[in-house]
């Protein structure tokens, strides 16, 4: 259930005249400014993000006090490194790794992590786009295991270190499979592998709980040299270990799903609040958790004045109370709704990031988003406001969440500033 986050400000008052900010160099004449122009805030769960083009894949489970649990996994594919593999005769399984390279880490780095993988029945293709809540049909579960995140540790491996990563032994019986597919027409090419063996699920144990405060989400990039499946084994032609890599590559189908669990937390009651002037803040999550849309209600009132747009920045601060041990996210990103609900680019996009910003500003605590193209587009007449979406840039890979202010917070005020001359 979704309930608006909101508070309107009337248009008027607080006009100024003469030096207004740095941001602009010889000010023409007559240049004017308010920041008391309506603002409407709502607070929504975004229900998916499109995933299979995430840079890195995430794993973990947190326990949040402000926005209660968030779980992380994710599904891909192996591929052969050649055609018509073989093993040799009499092969006797010694182990199967599945190795993932350590990219980041959100939360406690000292929590362990109950995890588990599964092969699944369900095809996988490269060519098509998967979202963060499309969940496969499992084959078998091949492996449980409990490991706490050691992003900066090396990994001895056949007594040479390595660069962190996390080693998830896989259950011989998988092993064995993948052995006896040696020299047949399973490894004959890819297409026949990935019909033998379609993919993997890396997830949490369900069962595991946390306190608040507690757990983790490690992000791995599975494209690196050192993430892969490996088995080891002997065979009869030498009495040494032999080991063979299936690859994750580009060619690879690969995405990350998201569940959250607002039950008890602040957000819930954000969501379910009647009185919209009691609230004081919104929250914006990353992994598909939550966005914030913003209107501007009385914009009309701006037409027919024969208004010149300067410039407008959105200005939402950051609540640092709220913070704790989980960084915001680097940056934010707005983008407008059009008449169909769809997401389309905003003009002050398209001229780059330095232009547009969202950057956070660590020292005034905020994000402030240059949006004068489409406030000028909007009082000519050329657009209709159908609503912004706030969001975490990059919510398909990055878990932050950050507690952002509103219109009617008096110490955390979200508002436009507008630079205008009529």
């Amino acid at each position: 259930m979704l309930s608006a986050l909101f508070f309107l400000i009337l248009l008027g008052g607080c006009k100024k005249k003469g030096n207004i900010v740095p941001a602009f160099d010889n000010p023409p004449v007559g240049l004017n400014y308010t920041d008391t122009i309506s603002l409407k805030l709502e607070t929504l769960t975004d229900d998916s993000v499109l995933s299979s083009i995430a840079a890195y894949n995430l794993l973990g489970k947190y326990n949040d006090p402000v926005f209660g649990i968030t779980q992380a996994g994710f599904y891909t594919q192996v591929r052969l490194t050649g055609n018509s593999v073989d093993f040799g005769t009499n092969v006797v399984l010694d182990s199967v790794i599945l190795a993932l390279d350590y990219q980041s880490l959100y939360g406690s780095e000292t929590d362990p992590l109950n995890i588990k993988v599964y092969e699944i029945s369900d095809d996988l293709y490269p060519d098509s786009s998967y979202y963060s809540n499309h969940y496969l049909n499992i084959l078998s579960e091949i492996a449980s295991y409990t490991f706490v995140p050691a992003i900066n540790d090396s990994v001895s491996v056949g007594g040479e270190k390595t660069t962190p990563h996390l080693r998830i032994p896989l259950s011989s019986a998988f092993g064995q499979k993948l052995l006896n597919a040696g020299g047949t027409t399973d490894l004959e090419n890819n297409d026949n592998f990935l019909e033998f063996m379609k993919g993997l699920y890396v997830a949490m144990d369900s069962s595991q709980t946390f306190a608040q405060g507690t757990g983790s989400i490690v992000s791995f990039d599975l494209l690196s040299a050192v993430s892969g499946l490996t088995i080891y084994y002997t065979n009869t032609d030498s009495a040494q270990q032999y080991q063979y890599t299936f690859v994750v590559n580009s060619e690879c189908a690969k995405y990350n799903v998201f569940n959250h669990d607002y039950t008890g937390t602040e957000v819930e009651q954000a969501f379910n609040q009647t009185e919209i002037f009691d609230t004081a803040y919104n929250y914006l999550q990353g992994a598909a958790g939550l966005q914030v849309k913003i209107n501007f209600p009385y914009i009309e009132s701006l037409k027919n004045q024969n208004l010149l747009i300067n410039k407008v920045e959105l200005v939402i601060p950051v609540e640092n109370n709220k913070i704790g041990n989980y960084p915001v996210p680097d940056n934010i990103t707005v983008s407008k709704l059009n008449e169909n609900g769809e997401l389309e680019f905003l003009p002050d996009f398209l001229e780059g990031v330095t232009y547009f910003g969202g950057n956070y500003d660590e020292i005034n605590q905020e994000y402030v988003l240059n949006i004068s193209r489409h406030v000028q587009e909007l009082i000519n007449g050329k657009e209709n406001d159908y609503g912004l979406l706030v969001k975490v840039s990059g919510a398909s890979i990055y878990p932050n969440r950050v507690v952002l202010g509103a219109p009617n917070n008096p110490n955390k005020k979200v508002t436009l500033r507008v630079y205008y001359t009529k």
